[in-house]
């Protein structure tokens, strides 16, 4: 060990330091004279030449094996000061789990988890997403302007029976979990009318089950803690800065699980589960896959339809809420599922990837949905119908249906994606798109269902007409009279339609079938030019920047467009004045919503991403 010679001294300022000897009852040890000498703990005049036999008699062999010696040692102690500093490194940046989990036993199947307190980052971020709302500029006043709003929240909510200052923020202290165990589900399900559960809520000091509840009476003690009965809503107990609500039997329950050591944080599927959230999250909720499994076949039974919910249902599911700067985030994962082998000729799951019609449509599209691998998806639907005996019917007459248009095997292995999307503006519109695998076989699908239309029309009101569109040809296909056409069909006509007519058109984009719906809906599809179409929207980038541009499912909405549109058309003068008072002010900062979808033997994910403007 080193110490200055003033014990006082500042080394900043130049202290002298000096060696101190090593007491001889260390020096016995061989190695560890020998390592201190090698770190430089000591000066070399208090380290005697060593070796296994006596004094270094200088020779080669023995100076040798102890400098190999010096080396492993110091090696070795090496590599274990660096695995603690990684150690200490996780455990002091790891998020820990919630201490009011020691509360909720092991058994419980679902769980749901809120931070109040806004851990981590998400105070800060929560207030740069409110911070352009009415009132949330000023920063400063964030826990103000919370309190406000939660108490206009709990007034309204409780027609003023419950005031949010004495009798809720006392449980906002920390984080609050709630917790059912599958068999309280089951019996709830099963129409016993029996209720169970429990939540646990951190509070602030000096909280009572009576400054909460109000009048409370003395039902018994439990494990030193006295439990109190709160009316019908069942009993409530306090333990240090820990409130616990449920009926009796859980917040017995609660406190032998945290008093045994038997919580829900020693559940290792349920904190390995928990930990795959990114970040600091403002709620999180799960479910245990094979309580839902239970939970369905007990409905089922006591519907009378059975259950089909056995070997389905993945084995956990985890959701988590939270805010990251103009965004807010709910992710919901599940645990990966084994690819089913359903026989040659069938084709594996498809890949996650990247929206091919983001770039070809307008930036003024205020939806899009699409599915990616979709024929590879359908192919694999249809297999595993046709495998199901009770399946086996939809499967067969699924397959006849699309052997009209070229034949299952050639329509489905030839589409890769479909899509949907609405368009706004002057002229409203919607698209379905249906990228191809390549140019040919988008062509012969154009053409195929251009000739299926034209043999369709043979003694009815269906026209076809062919136009030239800068080298692409549109096939714009009249419908006629819809009443006409319902009545043909053999449809129910109840619903009157007039004079009213229908049309749709359809060209081919390269590897992209469109079929558009309004006038001139194709032919904006192609004139939008390289990189001007929605996939150069800032709001569109943004949201598949958070969401993930990659997936098997994806989705994207304008909802300031949608509002909009919401706006101009679907209110009432008196509906749409109490909107402009009442709603408007904080639904003209939202800017759009994104979804992305992927599911894999890996893991599913589904995220949802809100952003303002």
């Amino acid at each position: 060990m080193i110490r200055p010679e003033n014990e006082n001294a500042n080394s900043a300022e130049g202290a002298p330091y000096e060696a101190v000897p090593v007491p001889p009852e260390a020096m016995a040890d061989p190695a560890l004279g020998a390592v201190a000498a090698e770190a430089g703990a000591l000066e070399p005049e208090h380290v005697p030449a060593l070796s296994d036999d006596g004094p270094d008699d200088g020779s080669p062999a023995k100076g040798s094996a102890d400098r190999r010696r010096r080396w492993l040692i110091a090696g070795a102690i090496s590599i274990v000061v660096a695995l603690g500093a990684v150690a200490a490194a996780f455990v002091l940046g790891a998020r820990p789990l919630p201490e009011a989990y020691r509360y909720l036993p092991a058994d419980s199947a679902f769980v749901i988890e809120v931070r109040p307190e806004l851990p981590g980052d998400q105070r800060a971020n929560l207030g740069s997403f409110l911070a352009p709302f009415p009132g949330f500029a000023d920063q400063s006043r964030l826990t103000d302007k919370l309190d406000e709003a939660f108490d206009r929240l709990v007034r309204a909510a409780s027609a003023g029976d419950v005031d949010y200052a004495t009798q809720v923020k006392p449980l906002l202290a920390g984080p609050l979990v709630a917790g059912v165990p599958a068999d309280a589900l089951g019996s709830m399900a099963g129409g016993d009318g029996s209720a169970r559960g429990l939540v646990v809520a951190t509070t602030s000091d000096g909280t009572t089950c009576e400054t909460i509840f109000g009048a409370t009476t003395s039902l018994e003690s439990h494990r030193g803690v006295s439990i109190q009965g709160i009316g019908d809503m069942g009993a409530c107990a306090i333990d240090a800065r820990f409130l616990l609500v449920g009926d009796v039997a859980s917040v017995k329950a609660g406190l032998d699980a945290q008093r045994d050591h038997s919580g829900l944080d020693t559940r290792t599927s349920f904190t390995s589960t928990r930990a795959r959230l990114d970040s600091n999250q403002l709620v999180i909720g799960y479910v245990d896959g094979s309580a839902l499994g239970d939970l369905a076949g007990t409905l089922g039974t006591t519907l009378g339809i059975g259950s089909t919910a056995d070997g389905t249902m993945p084995a956990w599911l985890v959701a988590g809420l939270r805010v990251d700067g103009d965004a807010l985030i709910l992710d919901v994962q599940t645990e990966g599922h084994p690819a089913a082998d359903l026989g040659s000729g069938v084709p594996t799951e498809a890949p996650a990837s990247e929206s091919a019609f983001a770039s070809i449509l307008p930036s003024n599209t205020v939806g899009l949905a699409e599915v990616h691998g979709a024929g590879a998806s359908l192919q694999r639907l249809i297999a595993q119908l046709q495998a199901q005996p009770s399946g086996a019917l939809g499967g067969d007459q699924l397959q006849a249906a699309l052997g009209v248009l070229s034949g299952t095997s050639g329509l489905t292995t030839g589409i890769e994606d479909v899509g949907v999307a609405v368009f706004a503006g002057d002229a409203p519109g919607g698209a379905i798109l249906v990228r191809s695998k390549d140019e040919l076989t988008a062509t012969a699908q154009y053409t195929q269902i251009r000739n299926l239309l034209a043999l369709a029309s043979v003694g009815t009101d269906i026209t076809l007409r062919d136009t030239d569109h800068g080298g692409v040809q549109i096939t714009t296909v009249d419908l006629g009279n819809l009443g006409t056409l319902i009545g043909g069909l053999g449809l129910p006509t109840d619903v009157p339609v007039g004079d009213a007519s229908a049309s749709f058109s359809m060209a081919v984009d390269g590897t992209i079938l469109i079929v558009g719906l309004g006038d001139g809906t194709v032919e904006r599809i192609l004139d939008v030019s390289a990189g001007s179409g929605l996939a150069a929207s800032p709001v569109y980038r943004r949201l598949m920047e958070l969401t993930g541009s990659s997936g098997n499912l994806q989705g994207f909405v304008a909802v300031d467009a949608v509002l909009g549109l919401i706006e101009q058309g679907a209110l009432t003068d008196t509906d749409l004045e109490a909107y402009r008072r009442d709603m408007k002010p904080y639904l003209d900062h939202l800017a759009g919503a994104g979804v992305t979808s992927t599911d894999s033997s890996t893991g599913g994910r589904i995220r949802l991403v809100i952003v303002v403007k």
